[in-house]
């Protein structure tokens, strides 16, 4: 269909509207995808340096053992315990914001989705966040920052454990 008395600027010739409405709908699959994406690499980026810093806190943890005097390295347990918890939860309020993002364009996304495959007359892929694939491909996002909090609490207890058998021998 050409739309009598609608030209294009810059080609001066008629435009059909069905072209109209495809290169809308692409530009808006565009954008959401663009902001789906940007999500994605926050969370990639928020796990990187979860797991960089993690490994780095272990190690700190593990060395403050052997620290002299004695109470010295208790106290660098203690310290690095406590970080290694806050960090913890903190990425992993970071990511669920992330994620919430990621679902919510995903289904602000999918109706743009359909009208493009109906327009263009094929079945577009897509993972829809209800899907299988979609949840299970976050799981480990989702779990990892809270089983590392897990894992710094039983240090603390741990710790304390230790220090009591320490001290009070």
């Amino acid at each position: 269909m050409v739309v009598e008395g609608w030209l294009c600027p810059l080609l001066w010739h008629p435009v059909s509207m069905a072209n109209v409405q495809v290169d809308v709908l692409k530009y808006a699959l565009a954008r959401y995808d663009d902001q789906i994406d940007i999500e994605l690499n926050l969370i990639s980026a928020r796990m990187t340096w979860l797991v960089i810093s993690q490994s780095f806190l272990f190690g700190t943890f593990v060395a403050g053992a052997n620290i002299e005097p004695r109470a010295f390295g208790y106290a660098v347990q203690a310290l690095v315990s406590v970080v290694g918890l806050l960090s913890s939860v903190w990425v992993r309020t970071g990511i669920e914001a992330a994620l919430r993002v990621v679902d919510r364009r995903k289904d602000e996304r999918r109706p743009v989705l359909e009208s493009l495959s109906a327009e263009l007359v094929i079945a577009l892929p897509a993972v829809h966040r209800a899907d299988r694939e979609h949840q299970d491909g976050n799981t480990p996002t989702r779990r990892i920052p809270t089983l590392l909090a897990i894992v710094w609490v039983t240090f603390m207890l741990l710790w304390a454990v230790r220090i009591g058998w320490h001290y009070l021998r």
